[in-house]
């Protein structure tokens, strides 16, 4: 797979949370690049692994004379059989309940990830509506006494 000089990694979560960032990034008014988008699907047989493919999407943001600049992979996320380290992973389990406090963190990670990758973040094509995990309660204390 082709892939351009800068390679923003996402994994997607059940909240949206990779998604709504990759989908808000768009080419600055400035620019003269374009967004493609693919997918793809890899085995890993090669790895033992023999039920599972690695997949996800990728977007490809390319200037005028064909050239990749900035590519942005969304994995499918899949547990791990290791631990492992994400830098972006899911925020709900760091962060108390409030959207507001998650809203700005994830346009915090945007526009980090913007300033670095020649792009612009979209606050205004941030559509994200956090889904409560089941647990969540309107009393807090309750997720300490099991």
């Amino acid at each position: 797979m082709k892939v351009a000089p800068i390679v923003v990694f996402l994994f997607r979560d059940t909240e949206g949370f990779a998604s709504t960032i990759s989908q808000a990034f768009r080419p600055k008014p400035s620019s003269s690049f374009t967004r493609q988008e693919d997918s793809f699907e890899l085995s890993l047989e090669a790895y033992g692994i023999k039920h599972l493919k690695a997949s996800g999407s990728v977007s490809h943001f390319v200037d005028d004379h064909g050239a990749y600049k900035v590519t942005i992979v969304a994995m499918e996320h899949y547990e791990p059989p290791l631990p492992t380290f994400f830098l972006i992973g899911q925020a709900s389990q760091y962060l108390d309940n409030k959207s507001t406090k998650q809203q700005e963190i994830l346009h915090a990670i945007g526009e980090i990830l913007a300033s670095t990758t020649d792009l612009q973040f979209s606050e205004d094509r941030v559509v994200w509506n956090p889904k409560k995990a089941s647990g969540e309660s309107k009393e807090p204390w309750r997720a300490l006494y099991g």
